[in-house]
């Protein structure tokens, strides 16, 4: 205990201790309500598109097509003809991307993705890439690639078991390094909450996710689980100092790791040009300011609830 402490009534500090219970009690129940309102909404999410993301052709099938041109191209009037083409796309069935070189920004081509499967279509979609851009696509200044239905499919469900393993791995490893309940579930809260938060703003910019954007979100349990056993450690195993001390120590230490990673990724996702590494650093990008909220306000919240409950000082 510090010498404050210690100078302190115990009436003087029962009250500053209600006072504070009182505090982290209504920080936790503001995270948990949204939490709920990010799974409510992808409730609602699932229940209109029969899914809990928007998947891109890597994931549903599909064809990719790279045309190599310079030619500068209107992406909504482009899409708008393809639709005219192809009335049976959907709202996200159709997503064109601008590929530039890094340093000047100078574009070195076009790629389009679109989730179809027969091959009527594949022609109907070369005929109106070719119309629109004014010369034929042929082998020489373009390529593309076909996923079928099955192996895009195929791909998710594998996605999602492994996505399900590791965190049933993570929550055993995470009791066995804790042994007591509640401290171990609040790092697995934390972790459930960056996804549910992060995959509920994925979904409301409409982003579609690749192959490489589901993996993101197995590295954003990583991410969570690192912040959350750092404050957890310094809580619960160091007994020097005060409990107020090793709190900010673990906020600052914590703070200054994520800020960082924040940066990173956000330097990332503005260098590349890759449309994979920048939909993965932006899906992090994402995660790790959730995490801020996860770690610091909601897990924060538990531990300190239950040092007052344990009377850990």
């Amino acid at each position: 205990m510090t010498p404050e402490e210690i100078n302190k009534s115990p009436k003087t500090m029962n009250f500053e201790n209600q006072k504070a219970i009182r505090k982290y009690q209504i920080t936790l129940i503001i995270t948990l309500c949204i939490v709920a309102l990010s799974l409510a909404y992808l409730v609602y999410f699932h229940a209109k598109t029969g899914d809990i993301m928007y998947k891109d052709v890597s994931l549903t099938g599909g064809a990719v097509f790279t045309v190599y041109t310079d030619k500068q191209v209107d992406n909504q009037q482009l899409e708008d003809a393809i639709r005219q083409s192809l009335p049976s796309l959907g709202e996200k069935d159709i997503l064109i991307r601008r590929i530039t070189e890094i340093q000047t920004g100078k574009q070195l081509a076009i790629s389009l993705e679109a989730k179809i499967q027969t091959e009527d279509d594949v022609i109907k979609l070369k005929q109106t890439l070719s119309g629109f851009l004014g010369f034929e696509i042929n082998d020489v200044n373009s390529s593309a690639e076909f996923t079928g239905s099955a192996l895009g499919s195929s791909f998710y469900k594998e996605i999602l078991n492994a996505s399900l393993l590791a965190f049933i791995f993570m929550a055993i490893v995470v009791f066995i390094q804790f042994k007591s309940f509640i401290p171990s579930f609040a790092v697995i809260l934390c972790a459930f909450t960056d996804i549910a938060i992060t995959l509920a703003i994925v979904n409301m910019i409409g982003l579609p996710l690749s192959i490489g954007g589901v993996s993101a979100f197995l590295m954003l349990i990583g991410y969570s689980v690192d912040t959350d056993i750092l404050l957890n450690t310094r809580l619960l195993k160091r007994r020097e100092p005060g409990i107020e001390e090793r709190h900010k120590s673990s906020i600052k230490t914590g703070l200054t790791e994520t800020i960082t990673s924040i940066a990173c990724v956000l330097i990332g996702y503005f260098i590349v040009s890759s449309p994979i590494l920048k939909e993965i650093f932006l899906v992090l990008s994402i995660g790790l300011f959730v995490d801020l909220f996860g770690t610091w306000l909601q897990n924060s919240s538990i531990l300190r609830l239950y040092c007052y409950k344990k009377n850990i000082n």
